[in-house]
């Protein structure tokens, strides 16, 4: 990109700017010279293909970084102008949230994070709902 002062942008899920994505592609990416210069946040993308598989999808564009130029988020018909767009397509630092193994509080460590395995028995219908919340009052 350097050599020929150029930029690219692609299309790809938008697994590529959330969860483990993230800290394993765009520090390779993102770094001193280069910067992204547009997002469009996940849309869904969908074909004229019989039974076709609507995707989630992110366009994304990757220039020289230039310090000059404002940068843009897509989100719908919204387009909201900043000075940096991260790998996470929002308004913000370049930061990279990467996992870890260890809490870093006095916390236990936790196990399982959100997952459904109680078969909906904590499922609450409306009216069980308010009527746990009056009880509590």
């Amino acid at each position: 990109m350097k050599a020929a002062n150029s930029a690219f942008a692609f299309v790809s899920t938008s697994s590529m700017c959330e969860g483990l994505q993230v800290p394993v592609l765009w520090p390779e990416i993102i770094n001193d010279k280069n910067e992204i210069f547009f997002g469009h946040k996940a849309f869904k993308w969908s074909n004229l293909a019989n039974n076709n598989a609507g995707v989630s999808v992110v366009i994304v564009g990757v220039s020289l970084r230039s310090a000059k130029r404002k940068k843009h988020i897509v989100s719908g018909s919204e387009v909201i102008t900043a000075d940096n767009v991260n790998c996470y397509l929002l308004r913000a630092p370049n930061i990279f949230v990467d996992t870890r193994t260890k809490p870093i509080s006095t916390l236990s460590t936790m196990v399982m994070g959100a997952m459904p395995r109680d078969g909906g028995h904590l499922i609450l219908e409306r009216e069980e709902m308010s009527c746990a919340c009056g009880a509590l009052a």
